[in-house]
């Protein structure tokens, strides 16, 4: 199960806990009390390590199989519920490198969630792919990753393992790029996170007439891992991990997605870029994850859908404090207290997507369709399945991030609106396609898209042939030599760009 090194994971979670504890701001009473009691929590887990050494070192213990795999998830269950308090590194601290030889690629990596979570993944020896939409941010946070020597994990050459490229979702034409300059890498890919979103920006139309929302946060998004496909069934086991957000919860109380347009998924009609737009654009997520969940069965990708639950990301530094209620109330309180954060900060906030993207026990299932228990088995015959995604409970924010939790919009249990949006979307990559095709037609000599192949279409870049698979026709020419066979898992070794 990839805990190989448990046994010495226990000075790197007590060093975890002494640097929070070093770098942690003067806590109230009721925060020390909370500290306190997951110091416990992290005393009792360390405990569990020797305890699982005695245990082992017994011959004569009738079931010590048992013991060690009750133990191994014990000690990482309470690693990570720690974390809620302390951040991600001391839930990483009692794994291994698990990503070694792997290829990962995160989408908005150069601040907030995506900044975090590209730590982590690096830290455990990925090499990531930071697909951003500002090379010059994306620059700045790749010297503030490197400038910790914690992220740089056991595995040499962080610098090298650390790539920028450039990818917009509000200019469709930066998608097909992006992925024309993946390939040219050479590199297989076995982990996709769709983190990048906005949310509460100014209204803005952006390319194809699509809102500015919804593009970025969902059809772009659907895009680029459609482009992909071929490259994570190439190197399965390998996974997509989809970011949507607790706001679903408000199609149980019928506000923003009581009726979906079906006639308007662009959100060519909404009138602003608030509330109703973001709701929309994570429940298409959950939508289409759960048919493209479904489609990959036996593939090898699995698909897992997650929520960070109240971030204090950098959104609302971007955000239309003139337009929106709840933006403007943001910026009132920071005015007066600065250093106030809006929620956990994004070093608990990623832990969701974290787990998603590295917990050797979700090999080989899907968080998008359940498929054990009774109740389970009940929703599967009444409607298909039971949308299933990790991150803190609804009623209880910022804790149990990398715990599963049920989705509550009724369209998320809607088998045939889950085929449709998926069918859907699909039809807009043609659409978009075809429309820019025709702008690519009438740009004038020596513009953009005449002779550096941005947003080049008709060449198979863009949608896949057959619907129902779900992906890109054609092979990938790639550098680098035949794919090898590590420990019996396929694991891939990266080639050099």
């Amino acid at each position: 199960n990839g805990h190989a090194s448990l046994d010495r994971s226990t000075p790197r979670l007590l060093e975890a806990i002494a640097c929070h504890i070093h770098e942690a701001r003067a806590l109230s009473a009721l925060q020390a009390i909370l500290d306190l009691w997951y110091y416990a929590l992290a005393i009792g887990a360390a405990a569990a390590v020797p305890a699982r050494v005695a245990i082992m070192a017994c011959p004569m213990a009738p079931s010590a199989g048992f013991f060690r795999n009750y133990l191994n998830w014990f000690i990482t269950s309470m690693a990570w519920l720690v974390a809620d308090w302390f951040g991600w590194r001391a839930a990483l601290s009692v794994y291994p490198p698990l990503l070694r030889n792997k290829v990962a690629i995160v989408t908005g990596a150069n601040a907030g969630l995506g900044l975090e979570t590209t730590k982590a993944l690096l830290q455990q020896g990925a090499t990531v792919v930071m697909a951003c939409r500002s090379m010059q941010a994306a620059a700045t946070a790749r010297q503030e990753i490197l400038a910790d020597a914690r992220n740089a994990g056991p595995v040499p050459d962080a610098a090298g393992r650390l790539i920028l490229l450039h990818v917009d979702f509000e200019d469709f034409a930066t998608i097909p790029k992006f992925v024309e300059d993946f390939h040219a890498t050479g590199l297989p890919l076995h982990l996709l996170v769709n983190n990048a979103g906005i949310h509460l920006k100014p209204h803005k139309k952006v390319s194809c007439g699509f809102e500015r929302t919804i593009a970025s946060n969902f059809f772009g998004h659907f895009w680029l891992t459609q482009l992909l496909l071929d490259d994570l069934k190439a190197a399965a086991p390998s996974r997509i991990v989809e970011m949507s957000s607790f706001v679903e919860n408000f199609g149980l109380l019928g506000l923003y997605t009581r009726t979906l347009p079906w006639h308007d998924l662009r959100g060519a009609t909404l009138p602003d870029s608030g509330e109703r737009a973001y709701t929309l654009s994570k429940t298409y997520i959950l939508m289409a994850a759960r048919e493209l969940a479904r489609r990959l069965e036996g593939s090898g990708v699995d698909v897992i859908t997650v929520h960070p639950g109240f971030a204090d990301s950098t959104w609302y530094l971007k955000s239309d404090n003139k337009a929106y209620l709840f933006s403007w109330l943001v910026a009132k309180v920071r005015s007066v207290v600065p250093w106030l954060g809006v929620g956990q900060p994004c070093t608990t906030g990623a832990i969701s997507t974290i787990y998603a993207a590295i917990a050797p026990e979700l090999q080989g299932s899907t968080s998008s369709v359940a498929s054990k228990g009774v109740v389970d088995s009940i929703c599967r015959a009444l409607f298909g399945g039971r949308l299933k995604y990790f991150g803190p409970h609804y009623i209880i924010q910022n804790c149990f991030n990398a715990f599963p939790r049920w989705a509550t919009n009724p369209w998320n249990y809607n088998k045939g609106a889950c085929v449709r949006m998926y069918e859907s979307a699909l039809d807009l990559i043609q659409q978009v396609q075809q429309e820019m095709g025709m702008q690519q037609q009438q740009q004038p000599a020596g513009g953009v898209g005449q002779g550096d192949g941005v947003g080049a279409v008709g060449d198979g870049a863009g949608l896949p042939a057959g619907k129902e698979g779900g992906a890109i026709d054609g092979s990938r020419k790639r550098k680098g030599g035949a794919a090898a066979v590590v420990n019996g898992y396929g694991e891939q070794p990266v080639p050099a760009a």
